[in-house]
């Protein structure tokens, strides 16, 4: 099985069992669980990108037992030569994978934390940089939708109701698939690739954390709970609408894959279709009836957000600062339309450039991600630069 079938069917980034579903976070289907992203049938288990795992006396009672009739001879044998002393390798890449991806986590979300506003319905996602006094920093800025805005929203979910017939295996496929469809479109086999799998893992967990987050603390109610002649053509999701969360995951893999494409040569024809796939994803959920558009817009910005910060803790870039709604505010609710919804059109690698949102990098100091940076230098050194 390949490591997009594995993270989707067993684990479900976006399904309904997946990191935030009915099983819960530390459950037995949950993220360090059995089936899940990092557990024995995860990206890193027994079908994982390093191939299958080394055979283990303690996983099979028969070679258990066999080793054991064993122990007198071998030990005989091993009396006669000098043995090496054990080596216990340190740092990121001395321990599994599985334990790797947990520790990173850690390192990830010590220096981020989510406010609300101290004046008005929104939320602040800040980090903490290391200038001296160590400041907080804005990095994104998120007010929920106005009820009258979500009303014009309304009307556009309506106009996409007809697409249901010609998308609806495509949308159902996509609810625990939709990662699998960015791989295929990239023409990448991360197994090849492990580092950068690994790479992609730990920024949709830090993806996943945050927007959860975030639709928590702004509530902002699905579609069909406001309009239920709307009759979504799948589960409702048991959480909050705004940001969309397959908005900012296919969004954020598409820009790291983007990335390292470029590196090998794309000049942006597959980036380009990576970036439209991430938009129909995202599109398909407003067409099934549970997000709104502009939740698509957020989940980008997110992603992007998420992105961007990433890099910069790896060394590659600037911190972000972003905001939604820009500084025009909402406006008149028909004047937030997204142009992409319209047009069937996304701003691919650019979601800040939506009206609605405001956006600027700044070269800040960052606290050291050593864990981070090595796992970004080892991923980027899988995509060698073209000649």
């Amino acid at each position: 099985m390949s490591i997009p079938s594995v993270i989707q069917t067993q684990a479900g980034l976006w399904g309904q069992a997946g990191l935030w579903g009915q099983a819960g976070l530390w459950g037995q289907a949950g993220l360090w669980g059995q089936a899940g992203l990092w557990g024995q049938a995860g990206l890193w288990g027994q079908v994982g990108a390093t191939g299958p795992s080394n055979p283990s006396a303690l996983a099979d009672p028969a070679l258990s037992l066999s080793v054991a009739a064993m122990r007198d001879e071998l030990l005989l044998a091993s009396a006669q030569g000098r043995m090496p002393a054990p080596r216990t390798p340190g740092g990121l890449f001395g321990q599994g994978v599985g334990p790797r991806a947990q520790s990173l986590l850690v390192e990830l979300l010590g220096g981020l934390r989510v406010l609300a506003h101290e004046q008005g319905q929104g939320i602040r996602l800040q980090f903490r940089d290391a200038a001296e006094g160590a400041r907080w920093q804005t990095l994104l800025s998120l007010k929920a939708p106005e009820p009258g805005y979500l009303q014009a929203q309304l009307r556009l979910v309506d106009a996409d109701l007809p697409l249901r017939d010609s998308r609806a295996v495509e949308i159902h496929a996509q609810c625990q698939g939709a990662l699998a469809y960015l791989l295929t479109v990239s023409g990448q086999a991360l197994q090849e690739r492990p580092r950068s799998a690994e790479f992609l893992s730990a920024a949709l967990a830090l993806q996943q954390a945050l927007q959860m987050r975030c639709k928590q603390m702004l509530a902002v109610p699905r579609p069909s709970h406001l309009a239920p002649r709307l009759l979504p053509c799948i589960d409702v999701p048991a959480h909050h609408s705004f940001p969309s969360g397959h908005g900012g995951e296919s969004y954020l893999v598409a820009a790291l894959l983007s990335r390292w494409l470029a590196r090998i040569g794309d000049s942006g024809g597959v980036g380009a279709m990576l970036h439209q796939a991430a938009h129909r994803i995202a599109r398909n959920r407003v067409v099934a009836g549970v997000h709104f558009p502009v939740d698509s817009i957020a989940g980008r910005l997110l992603g992007a957000v998420v992105e961007h910060h990433l890099l910069a803790l790896a060394g590659a870039g600037d911190s972000p600062r972003a905001q939604l709604p820009g500084p025009g505010g909402w406006g008149e609710p028909e004047a937030g339309v997204p142009s992409d919804v319209r047009s069937g059109r996304g701003y691919g690698a650019q979601p800040w450039r939506e009206p609605l949102c405001g956006w600027q990098l700044v070269a800040d100091p960052l606290e050291p991600a050593p864990d981070l940076q090595a796992l970004w230098r080892a991923a980027c050194a899988e995509w060698p630069e073209a000649t």
